[in-house]
């Protein structure tokens, strides 16, 4: 048998300790070359060596892409939960804007009238010991409103894994902080 004949399938199957079935299944494919005689080139087996590289190449490459997708998959995911929570937030916690304009307009002229009524009565001074009073009072509570939207965002940013980003974001204050009419 010279070396251009080729080997048969049996040998080849013993080389590379495949079945037959595979060796004919690798032909087919491709993978390696088969003779008209029905035997296989002596490259064959180097074929597949170079085959199997590749394969093993094509898998470790796919591993990354689908390590880098689930990775995606889990960034998304996060993304739109804490999306979730913000809306959440917004759509229960916080007073519509007309809303807020209105209620500001009642307060602040009613605000204005007490204040003009009180001068008149009592002077202008009486009105600017009033309005100093009301002015700290606001900053008190601008303060208190302030930490609580602070702990808020930090409890917000905890939630979402993110809390050395947490930055405040001015807020209105919610239905259930106002008083309640008696």
């Amino acid at each position: 048998m010279s070396s251009n004949d080729g080997m048969p399938a049996k040998v080849l199957a013993q080389f590379l300790d495949l079945s037959l079935a595979r060796v004919g299944q690798l032909a087919k494919e491709g993978v390696i070359t088969k003779q008209a005689n029905g035997r296989y080139q002596n490259s064959a087996i180097t074929q597949y060596v170079k085959w199997i590289r590749s394969a093993k190449d094509t898998k470790e490459i796919d591993n990354l892409q689908e390590e880098y997708l689930k990775q995606k998959t889990l960034k998304i995911i996060k993304d739109r939960e804490h999306r979730e929570i913000l809306i959440e937030r917004t759509l229960n916690q916080l007073l519509p804007m007309p809303e807020v304009r209105e209620m500001f307009a009642r307060v602040f002229s009613a605000y204005r009238q007490a204040t003009r009524e009180i001068e008149k009565r009592y002077g202008v001074e009486a009105s600017s010991i009033l309005t100093q009073a009301e002015r700290s009072a606001l900053r008190v509570e601008l303060e208190e409103l302030k930490q609580l939207e602070q702990e808020a965002v930090t409890e917000s940013a905890k939630r979402s894994g993110k809390a050395s980003e947490a930055k405040p974001k001015a807020r209105v204050r919610s239905r259930s902080s106002r008083p309640k009419k008696s």
